[in-house]
């Protein structure tokens, strides 16, 4: 009988049943930040952006914090904006001797109805480069086949700047195997008539770089005689520097 049945229906056109899938609601999840925000060193005056980016359901609104305060971001004269991704994007780093407004400790917090994430720390310092070296190098006399040594210690700066040498106004070229450039030391081995000339110690971090005041490296080579009290030393050809010298006139 119940075949039968199957068979009018057929007959009569109906049409089988068919089953139709109803969509799941979207699990909600409270925030979780999934890209935290660096440490930066920056220039002022010039831009810069901290990331951030948090995952949540419903989407969460991203606030920032520096120094446990509130960053503005909706003041066009904060400088400071926040991108749609929860970054916080710096129109230009500002920073004076007296106010530093933009340097601290910045978070990101993360926020929907189900809870709030918080980003690990990250400080934004600006850097800085003095004018003043702290030393500046020496003029140096040495005999050709001494070695000879320049010292000077670069300007303050943050990050620490890195020292290099210039002579006669051209960067010089540490690959030569006489040469050490080790923290604010030259040291030339086996020093020749070559090596002598001017030479300027250069500072440099990402604010730029400051040059020292010029010392002068004398190599010596022709034979003098400096009057030292009881007798004669015999040096090289060297440059009158307030000690009486006095030319070898015997020709020994």
């Amino acid at each position: 009988m119940p075949s039968q049945q199957r068979d009018r229906g057929r007959e009569q056109g109906e049409k089988p049943a068919t089953l139709v899938r109803i969509p799941s609601t979207p699990r909600r999840h409270p925030p979780r930040i999934v890209e935290h925000p660096s440490d930066l060193i920056v220039s002022k005056g010039e831009p810069a952006t901290l990331n951030c980016k948090a995952e949540g359901r419903p989407t969460p609104t991203v606030e920032w914090y520096k120094d446990g305060e509130r960053v503005e971001t909706d003041n066009p004269r904060s400088q400071k904006m926040l991108l749609p991704s929860g970054s916080l994007f710096f129109l230009r780093i500002v920073h004076g001797r007296r106010s530093k407004p933009d340097e601290g400790s910045y978070v990101c917090v993360a926020r929907n109805y189900l809870g709030e994430a918080v980003s690990h720390n990250a400080s934004l310092e600006v850097a800085l480069l003095r004018d003043d070296f702290r030393q500046n190098p020496a003029d140096v006399i040495v005999a050709a086949g001494e070695p000879a040594v320049l010292e000077c210690q670069p300007p303050r700066g943050h990050p620490e700047p890195t020292i290099s040498w210039k002579k006669d106004g051209v960067n010089i070229d540490d690959r030569d195997e006489r040469i050490t450039i080790r923290g604010g030391k030259l040291m030339i081995t086996n020093a020749r008539k070559t090596d002598a000339g001017k030479y300027v110690c250069v500072g440099t971090n990402m604010v730029g770089e400051r040059e020292s005041e010029v010392a002068e490296l004398t190599v010596l080579e022709d034979e003098v005689r400096t009057g030292l009290g009881l007798g004669f030393v015999s040096f090289g050809k060297i440059r009158a520097s307030g000690l009486y010298r006095e030319r070898d006139v015997c020709g020994t």
